[in-house]
């Protein structure tokens, strides 16, 4: 299982819409939860937003798909100053 990932979406801010990357480190893992950090940049490099945080995973063995699936989920509900500003993240490599 690999525990890094390149995403790349599209930020919106003040009515703007730019290309963006980053990555997602699933930095821990254990039987109900994942330890997992994201960052996003604009394409020049200047860092956005990044988060490190815990995620429940359950009882059940999930696939790679399913984990990192929980971390975009995470990415698109970030919020700057009230408003989401990242949308259309998909993974580049798996």
């Amino acid at each position: 299982m690999k525990d890094r990932i390149k995403v790349a979406g599209v930020i919106t801010y003040d009515g703007h819409s730019r290309p963006c990357s980053g990555t997602i480190n699933i930095l821990n893992m254990s039987d109900k939860q994942m330890y997992a950090s994201w960052q996003m940049a604009h394409e020049g490099g200047d860092a956005i937003a990044g988060v490190a945080r815990n995620y429940f995973v359950g009882d059940k063995t999930h696939t790679e798909d399913e984990l990192f699936a929980k971390v975009i989920a995470d990415i698109v509900n970030y919020r700057i100053l009230r408003k989401r500003v990242f949308s259309a993240v998909t993974i580049l490599d798996l």
